[in-house]
């Protein structure tokens, strides 16, 4: 009851609830959770720094291009360039046949230009003419902020600088799942987020985190469906950090009734050992009450404590 009471405690802290034995015994199972780019970088989380322009291009006319295809297809950052707009959804374009390439960026239709928009492999990928890697590090600050690419009918019309920074009420538990050993995917439409910029944003082990491609992401639809009824292990708030502090809940409590369990099948081997050898040697009928409690209480309170090294 131990680390149930724990794991319910700190977990209705953070929003969330683990319904009983059955749902422990699931959740500690897992050892992967699912995360969306948006939990981990939330409004506030990308910062633009910059905006370039190639041939003389008109910056209110970048923007526009950029917010025109990323307000409805980049969770991440379509919030930087509203802002630009202060939220003026009208201003926008209309943007046609809008194709997304995972990890790399977004091509639509607007007034019958075509539009790109993406990293430097996009541009590569559609052979768009790009500055050399040592021109754009000097804006980038060599490598500390994402460059966004924008093409207009074939050439180069800009380029935004963007930097991410966590998010203080995930990072905490990220780098408690990681020292849990449980690894994290992440489904992203943000050309910018991998693996590597996960892994140094939140400084945790890059073997713990993958952003998912878009094959990897087709096949993980199919399981992730719709299901008319499926067990609940648990309710959150729907938070990022909920959702995780649920599952660490869950993970240590799950960790500690296995060592409490592992302590008390030890002690009633000890004391069957130990029985058998009073009855042979002096008997039981000598064995002192108040020894036969302490003994108890002994091994009740090392119980007590496996399960409150695991707290969570």
């Amino acid at each position: 009851a131990v680390p149930a009471r724990l794991m319910q405690k700190f977990a209705a802290a953070h929003g969330a609830v683990i319904p009983g034995p059955s749902a422990i015994q699931a959740l500690g199972r897992a050892n992967t959770v699912l995360l969306n780019a948006r939990d981990l970088f939330p409004l506030g989380s990308v910062r633009l720094h910059g905006i370039k322009t190639f041939e003389k291009e008109r910056i209110d006319i970048a923007i526009l291009y950029a917010a025109s295809i990323l307000s409805k297809n980049c969770d991440t950052l379509k919030d930087i360039f509203l802002s630009i707009i202060q939220g003026n959804t009208k201003m926008l374009y209309n943007v046609e046949s809008v194709t997304a390439e995972a990890g790399y960026g977004f091509t639509g239709w607007i007034e019958h230009n075509r539009v790109i928009i993406g990293n430097r492999e996009m541009m590569q990928r559609h052979d768009i003419e790009i500055p050399s890697l040592d021109y754009e590090q000097k804006y980038t600050q060599n490598g500390k902020r994402a460059p966004i690419y924008l093409a207009v009918s074939g050439k180069l019309f800009g380029m935004f600088l963007v930097s991410y920074k966590p998010s203080k009420g995930a990072a905490q538990i990220l780098h408690r799942l990681a020292s849990s050993g449980i690894s994290v995917l992440v489904q992203s439409d943000d050309f910018n987020v991998t693996s590597e910029l996960v892994s140094a944003t939140y400084r945790i082990p890059q073997g713990t985190v993958k952003v998912l491609s878009q094959p990897e992401c087709d096949a993980l639809n199919a399981e992730t469906a719709y299901r008319a009824t499926s067990d609940g292990v648990m309710i959150h708030d729907g938070t990022c950090a909920s959702f995780l502090s649920g599952m660490r809940a869950a993970s240590c409590a799950a960790t500690g009734e296995h060592l409490a369990r592992t302590v008390q099948a030890g002690a009633i081997v000890f004391s069957a050992v130990v029985c058998v050898v009073l009855a042979l040697c002096s008997g039981l009928a000598g064995l002192n009450l108040g020894i036969a409690l302490l003994y108890q209480l002994a091994w009740c309170a090392l119980t007590v404590a496996m399960a409150v090294m695991k707290k969570p």
